[in-house]
């Protein structure tokens, strides 16, 4: 049976997603994603990663990634990236 691959980060309560403690992870896993969706492009596959933005999280006071284009501030989600 495969092991499972453990996030360096730990995973939010509230949403499920992994949280990045500081901005900069969150801009750094960003740009990872995008490589890694150029990479794959260029070798004529399909990249899972589709994350585009990154978010603050007021449950954990962290940064998620998603892969919405923008969300209305008036919700409580401050947009980055």
């Amino acid at each position: 049976m495969p092991s499972r691959t453990r996030h360096r980060f730990p995973i939010c309560p509230a949403t499920g997603l992994v949280r990045f403690g500081e901005l900069k992870d969150a801009r750094l896993a960003l740009k990872e994603a995008a490589r890694s969706r150029a990479a794959a492009k260029s070798d004529g596959t399909h990249s899972r990663r589709s994350e585009v933005r990154a978010f603050h999280c007021k449950s954990c006071r962290g940064y998620h990634l998603t892969k919405q284009r923008a969300r209305s501030e008036s919700r409580g989600v401050m947009m980055l990236g």
